[in-house]
This record gives structure tokens, C-alpha cells and sequence, in this order.
């Protein structure tokens, strides 16, 4: 624990007592802008068309086209905004999501949209780890957030995107 105390001072030197709810947020903000991982998606965007696959412009296609883009958008491909989880079809959780820090009932089950990139790198899934695969993933967003029972099919092509970032 010392040596976590000693870090936070040399971060920041000129606070008497470092370690705070705000340095910690500071420090984990400055370490995700770090996560830094160029993909074959990014060399894509920038004009080599050869750097996706067939497969992969695919899947990058039925994800668009399925309204995945509508919250997953942006560079990041999501990261950008709160929105309510179970948008179109309920989704069971026992936790409220922002509710429980802003206490406002039109907060409740109100969670930040994830990036996907390195999504298949990051499993368990969801706010709670709940959800052990990306392909489930894939499948109960489409359910819970489009409203869309999402064939086998178009949730290959969409793992099969995601992959590629």
C-alpha cells in the first residue's frame, strides 16, 4: 500500500494528502487514454480497403445496418453516452445503474454505452461481467436494445466485425 501512496505523491506533489476519490479518477482517465490499440478497422478508415476482410466489411455492414452504430458510433465506437440498458425490451439486473449516484428515478437503469473496441479481448460483459461470451453479448444487446432477435448468422458477422478492432 506504500508504494501506492508514494506513486500518488509523485503524480501529484502538491497535494498534502494525494490519494482522493478525484486523483484516483484523474489517474485511471490518464491511464485509459494510454489504451492506445490501432487496428486493422483503423487503416480501413484512413483509405487501405485491403485491411479488412471480406468477412470482416461484412459484419461491419450488418452492424450498421442492424443500429448497432446508433450507440456504438464515434471513434471509439461507443464510450460517448449514457443510455437506458433494457431500451426496448426489460432487462433483468438488480443493479440501477446512475440512479445510484444521482438518485433521480429517470437515472434508473441509465449505464455508459462500452467502447467495442477490443471487445473481444474484454470478456465478461455488461456493467456486471454477467454475460460470459461476445457472441451472448451480441445477441442480448440486439434483444434488449433494438429489439431485435438477431439471427446466428448476423451475430457471426458481427463478432466477426469486432474482431477486427
Amino acid at each position: 500500500m506504500n508504494r501506492r501512496r508514494d506513486l500518488f505523491a509523485a503524480a501529484f506533489p502538491e497535494q498534502p494528502s494525494p490519494v482522493t476519490f478525484d486523483n484516483v479518477a484523474k489517474a485511471i482517465a490518464a491511464f485509459e487514454r494510454t489504451l492506445i490499440a490501432p487496428s486493422r478497422f483503423d487503416k480501413w478508415i484512413t483509405g487501405d480497403t485491403a485491411a479488412l476482410t471480406m468477412s470482416e466489411r461484412r459484419g461491419m455492414h450488418t452492424f450498421i445496418n442492424t443500429g448497432c452504430i446508433s450507440c456504438h458510433n464515434c471513434p471509439l465506437l461507443g464510450g460517448n453516452e449514457l443510455q437506458k440498458l433494457g431500451n426496448v425490451q426489460p432487462y433483468a439486473t438488480s443493479d440501477p445503474g446512475r440512479y445510484l449516484v444521482t438518485k433521480d428515478p429517470a437515472d434508473s437503469m441509465i449505464f455508459k454505452v462500452p467502447s467495442v473496441r477490443l471487445a473481444a479481448r474484454t470478456k465478461p460483459y455488461f456493467h456486471d461481467g454477467s454475460v460470459p461470451t461476445l457472441s451472448k453479448a451480441i445477441e442480448l444487446m440486439g434483444w434488449h436494445q433494438l429489439g431485435k432477435k438477431l439471427s446466428n448468422q448476423n451475430v457471426a458477422e458481427i463478432e466477426t466485425f469486432l474482431k477486427a478492432l
